[in-house]
């Protein structure tokens, strides 16, 4: 199966003029650059989708078994969420923490690196396609550290029985705990302390 071009990439001239030139042949009207521009990236994303679907398409048939409707909108759900989480705030791989920590070992180490903070509660990471990768938002790269809160927000997660995912997808949501029903993630960078209690008493009452 064909490899439909990323999201991330946008539009090239080559490509826009392309598109214009089809859509002027296949309908006899003139078109702008812009309505070429709309057109490719439409035809694009129908591309993408059914790419997407054909994939999962695929990956469910290897189950044996039926999957509940709910248990696919609820992995769907999950997924899409690790993917807007990625865009927003990058999802670093242990090599890449090391670097931004500032750590000058070995390829190999420096995975390690990683792997040690987060088994002690250190950093916080999500297990995608058998490796484990950061979150960008809880380093601060300017001087090269973990922010303050991630290791108390861990440790509390770990006191509420709540995995590593479990919290990060958290601090995503917006709650009702805070003002306007801010994502814990909006504040945590200049009140960490309010979102730690704020998520003492949510997970208490949740779970």
């Amino acid at each position: 199966m064909s490899t439909v071009r990323s999201r991330s990439n946008a539009p090239q001239p080559g490509d826009i003029t392309t598109m214009r030139r089809v859509l002027e042949r296949e309908t006899g009207l003139q078109f702008t650059d812009s309505q070429a521009t709309a057109a490719l990236r439409a035809a694009v994303e129908v591309a993408l989708t059914e790419q997407s679907r054909l994939q999962l398409a695929d990956e469910l048939a290897r189950i044996p078994h039926p999957i509940p409707p709910a248990t696919s909108r609820a992995t769907q759900a999950t997924e899409n969420a690790w993917k807007a989480i990625e865009a927003e705030s990058g999802l670093l791989p242990g090599a890449e923490v090391a670097e931004v920590l500032g750590s000058r070992s070995a390829p190999t180490a420096a995975r390690s690196f990683a792997n040690d903070m987060r088994k002690r509660g250190a950093l916080l990471a999500v297990r995608r396609l058998n490796r484990y990768l950061y979150p960008g938002f809880q380093f601060d790269r300017e001087r090269g550290r973990v922010m303050p809160w991630v290791a108390p927000f861990a440790g509390l997660a770990t006191e509420h029985a709540l995995s590593q995912e479990d919290a990060l997808l958290w601090l995503y949501r917006p709650t009702t705990y805070l003002p306007n029903d801010a994502r814990p993630v909006d504040v945590i960078a200049s009140d960490p302390d309010l979102v730690i209690d704020v998520a003492r008493r949510a997970w208490e009452f949740e779970w």
